[in-house]
């Protein structure tokens, strides 16, 4: 019997490696879809795959380039990791947006079904679809009224997918919240706490600067949502599943697990845009809020609730976010060579 082949857009980023190790771990040949020639392939690298994936050039913007990576593979399952989602890029760039979070993704679904009529596909689409919800916690059923073009692109694209159900495509769209890992981008305030922290604990004499200590959000670790991924690729009926933890923590409580994994002893003075952070045993200030970093953040908090997972795949996020956030620092310890 022929092995399954996987075509995953966004392979070198977080979520695509991870999956790519998991599905060659089950016997599938793996394809990458790299939007660029030079493009970093550390988290392939650290998983010990970037030899056994075999990559292709992917643009989502250049439909001839998706045309002939289908005709080629000619994938079993589509998975599409593959997006603009730089909030600055997505804001000021509303047809590039458009054009990788909604049009190239969908051309790639339409010309592989026509290829392949039973190509499983999976769109990860992401809780900006909800805008700013009048209600916590969000499901499937949830109104979308998404405010940014990066939530716009993404619920479009959720609108397709539906259509192509209707049609008789298996087509599963993904509801990602926040999630993290060691794989994370150090971009992501995750791994700028973690790895700032581990920098001072041995004495880079850094200031770490920080949003809201309070900013609120729903974080999972990305394996946990890989699974569910593939659970829901295997199961009989394609649907949306809404993917979180559902718990809300804090961006405070990401300073404080790093640094008791860290065996940094912390205080925390002043408040909102005046609080800071001090090593309780020598007295110095090591992390400080920024107004700069301050973001609005509505009464209602993006958290999710993954019953219908529960349900219907026998999912939940596995891992707590203590464990997550010390995880990332041991990590972090790794990754400088402690």
């Amino acid at each position: 019997m022929p092995r399954p082949t996987a075509l995953i857009t966004g392979i070198a980023g977080q979520d695509g490696a991870y999956l790519a190790k998991k599905l060659l771990d089950s016997g599938y040949d793996v394809c990458g879809g790299i939007s660029r020639p030079q493009q970093d392939l550390w988290r392939l690298k650290r998983l010990g795959i970037d030899k056994q994936v075999l990559l292709f050039p992917l643009d989502l913007t250049n439909h001839p380039q998706i045309d002939m990576a289908i005709a080629e593979i000619r994938p079993d399952e589509i998975y599409n990791f593959g997006a603009l989602s730089s909030l600055g890029k997505t804001e000021t760039d509303k047809i590039l947006t458009r054009a990788v979070n909604y049009e190239g993704p969908l051309h790639l679904f339409r010309r592989a079904l026509d290829f392949h009529p039973d190509v499983r596909i999976f769109q990860a689409s992401s809780a900006f679809v909800f805008g700013e919800p009048s209600t916590a916690p969000q499901n499937e059923n949830t109104s979308r009224a998404p405010v940014s073009n990066y939530g716009k692109a993404k619920h479009a694209l959720d609108l397709e997918l539906k259509t192509l159900r209707q049609q008789g495509a298996f087509a599963v769209s993904g509801i990602l919240y926040n999630h993290e890992s060691p794989l994370r981008g150090d971009e992501f305030v995750s791994q700028k706490i973690v790895q700032t922290l581990t920098r001072i604990k041995q004495g880079s004499g850094e200031l770490l600067q920080l949003g809201a200590l309070d900013d609120r959000r729903d974080w999972s670790y990305a394996g946990d949502f890989v699974d569910a991924i593939i659970l829901a690729m295997q199961s009989e009926k394609p649907t949306d599943y809404l993917l979180s933890s559902g718990e809300v923590n804090n961006v405070r409580g990401w300073v404080n697990y790093s640094a008791k994994t860290l065996d940094l002893k912390i205080v925390f003075e002043g408040q909102g845009a005046e609080e800071c952070v001090f090593d309780a045993g020598t007295g110095r200030k090591i992390a400080e809020v920024n107004p700069a970093f301050i973001r609005d953040e509505n009464g209602r908090p993006l958290v999710g609730d993954s019953t219908k997972a529960k349900a219907e795949l026998g999912w939940h996020a596995q891992m707590t976010f203590p464990d997550l956030v010390r995880r990332m620092t041991v990590a972090a310890l790794s990754r400088q060579g402690v």
